[in-house]
């Protein structure tokens, strides 16, 4: 992990700023730390942050960032606002970009039972308040040491300091009195350290032999791909999430079976689905009124067709479309659907039907003012969310929308302006930019504080599970 440590930057006193040189896509890491349970949240603006308090862990706040400007990383302010007595300490660390994809953190908590089992590599912490006499605890051998924690040790007065490891392994976490607040931090790193695909014993690939009833066709070599966010609680945690726009609609035939399993394979951390119904109540995957942008042939509405009429005409191009069933059948498991009812939106409580049981996994998205569409959703238990542009700023409920009185989670067009951005930020909702379609615009949406983006390219932007 020394190897992955831009650098290191602590401190002891709430009114210093602390800085570390750093470059674009790099990632940030502060942890702060209270003495007394009052300390309020301190993670910074555009920041992604845990923040937990009890008079058994004290104060703690584990935030990160990818960096989009060197000057993300000068002078962080980390103090906590209102009262805020007692001691503060706070560590800032920078990972190497090249090195480190992505940082998640994990609630501060009284004990590590959530991530000291994995999943690993992880970075991993506690916050010490101890007496004078007392030694700074230590992590087992197994956790690479990051800071020891020896910077915030007194000899003449009680004291409180952070330290900070690496995990590849379980581990078990110092259990002693003055340890209070524990963290961890989940670390994807930028190249893998192994195949995903799994082997026998002397290293060869598992083949692979498909029945089907009368024979044995060889299929080749098995190989495993990523799971995304499996909860919509997840989904929202997760820093710079990504979600697949119609499966990836630049990258891949949109809405068919090959988009959303190619979407999966290059880490897409949830999949996304506009939906049409057939005259026979088939679900399937049509962002337009008609199917005749990808389907010449099918010029009339979607609706007016039987699924069987849709199969036979889309089986001869490239976009035969998914079925939402097939979509959650396959994927409803692994990863955060995005289900978006378009033109049948009158009809969509026989999709909430569908997916009913699903209410954690399936977020039920539609045009931000669409409130009488997500308040009937939002009763049967699932999270929402509203897409707006920026000439949406004006318009009458606009500011309901930002209160989070609409809807969940507030999706926004990447190129919309700082000004209209500020104000999305403010809100404390997830944020979501739209559309980017490459690293350039994706890279754009989070300097803006997008908390997650839904992409096309997402080929271009990901990189391939194995």
């Amino acid at each position: 992990m020394a190897s992955h440590v831009k650098g290191i930057a602590v401190s002891k006193n709430p009114d210093e700023r602390l800085s570390i040189p750093s470059a674009a896509g790099d990632w940030a890491l502060l942890v702060v730390g209270g003495q007394i349970n009052s300390m309020q949240d301190c993670t910074p603006a555009g920041w992604t942050g845990k923040h937990a308090t009890s008079e058994n862990i004290r104060s703690c706040t584990v935030a990160v960032k990818m960096v989009a400007n060197p000057a993300d990383t000068q002078n962080v302010a980390w103090k906590p606002g209102g009262n805020h007595p007692g001691r503060h300490v706070a560590v800032l660390v920078v990972f190497d970009g090249t090195k480190v994809k992505s940082l998640a953190p994990r609630l501060p908590a009284s004990n590590a039972d959530d991530w000291k089992n994995g999943p690993f590599p992880q970075v991993t912490g506690f916050v010490q308040h101890d007496a004078a006499t007392n030694p700074v605890a230590t992590f087992p051998g197994n956790v690479e040491t990051v800071t020891n924690g020896a910077w915030g040790k007194a000899t003449d007065a009680p004291w409180s300091s952070i330290v900070i490891g690496y995990a590849q392994s379980a581990y078990t976490p110092p259990n002693v009195p003055g340890v209070k607040s524990l963290f961890g931090v989940d670390v994807q790193l930028q190249k893998q350290t192994g195949s995903l695909d799994p082997t026998l014993a002397d290293g060869s690939k598992v083949s692979v032999a498909v029945w089907d009833g009368a024979r044995a066709t060889t299929a080749g070599s098995m190989r495993a791909i990523p799971e995304g966010a499996k909860t919509v609680t997840e989904l929202i945690g997760t820093p710079h999430f990504i979600v697949a726009h119609r499966g990836g609609s630049l990258s891949w035939p949109e809405h068919t079976e090959v988009a959303y399993t190619q979407a999966v394979d290059y880490h897409a951390h949830a999949l996304e689905i506009s939906v049409a119904r057939s005259t026979d109540g088939v679900w399937f995957g049509c962002h337009d009124e008609s199917l005749a942008r990808l389907v010449p042939t099918l010029t009339k509405k979607a609706v007016e067709y039987s699924w069987a009429e849709i199969t036979a005409a889309a089986s001869k191009t490239e976009y035969m479309p998914a079925t939402l069933e097939w979509l959650v059948e396959t994927y409803g498991k692994s990863h955060v659907l995005v289900v978006d009812p378009k033109y049948p939106m009158t009809q969509f409580a026989e999709v909430c039907d569908m997916l009913k049981g699903m209410e954690q996994s399936v977020v039920i998205k539609a045009y931000w003012d669409s409130k009488w569409m997500f308040d009937a959703v939002r009763a049967r238990g699932f999270k929402t969310w509203g897409y707006a542009y920026n000439s949406s700023i004006g318009q009458a409920r606009y500011q309901d929308f930002l209160a989070g009185k609409i809807c969940d989670v507030l999706s926004m067009e990447f190129t919309a302006p700082k000004t209209t951005w500020d104000p999305l930020k403010a809100s404390g909702l997830p944020t979501v930019a739209h559309i980017p379609a490459n690293v350039s615009q994706l890279q754009t949406a989070w300097s803006l504080g997008a908390t997650g983006a839904i992409v096309s390219g997402i080929a271009a932007v990901t990189e391939r599970a194995a």
